[in-house]
């Protein structure tokens, strides 16, 4: 992990979070089929939810990941610089040390964003579909997210603290900067 860090620190620390939420996510699949599931006993509330889970999956996560990459990958040019001691302006290396400092942040924002609105996105869903809802539902769903959000969004933000402190900030806060 030692040398990967050292030569691509920016692709560990834009992978930081993948382990985190895949975790996040089978907690959120275990508790859905254990305690989810037997809830949805009214015509189509189990369709509905397996369709939503399917459109949400294919939309919702894919976005969280571009803006996520775009975030990190958007320091690669100022980076490259930096390991090659080319010249860079205070400017642009005030961005880059700002973006690294709270890239965990920004990591935990995307993350906690997008297990939030799976909560409200599967409810409304669901009680959009003129059935009787269990009133358990509105209780399990959101501790679904949020507990499966708590796992997955806390250890990615120690993850990629950890990542990009090892990895990026050494780069970044060199002494050895060539400064416009």
């Amino acid at each position: 992990m030692d040398a990967a860090l050292k030569k691509h620190p920016l692709l560990v620390s834009a992978r930081a979070p993948l382990i985190p939420h895949l975790v996040g996510s089978a907690f959120n699949i275990w508790y859905n089929m254990t305690v989810i599931d037997p809830l949805l006993i009214a015509a189509g509330l189990r369709e509905r939810f397996i369709q939503t889970a399917i459109v949400w999956n294919l939309i919702a996560y894919p976005i969280a990941v571009a803006v996520w990459a775009w975030l990190v990958l958007s320091l690669r040019p100022a980076f490259l610089r930096l390991q090659h001691n080319e010249m860079i302006s205070q400017e642009e290396l005030d961005r880059v040390r700002r973006r690294l400092v709270h890239l965990p942040w920004f990591g935990a924002a995307i993350s906690g964003g997008a297990w939030f609105m799976g909560a409200v996105v599967f409810l409304v869903s669901l009680a959009t579909t003129g059935r009787a809802m269990s009133a358990q539902l509105f209780w399990h769903l959101p501790i679904s997210f949020g507990v499966s959000g708590f796992i997955a969004t806390t250890q990615s933000f120690f993850l990629i603290e950890w990542t990009s402190q090892w990895g990026c900030i050494g780069y970044s806060f060199a002494t050895r900067a060539r400064i416009d």
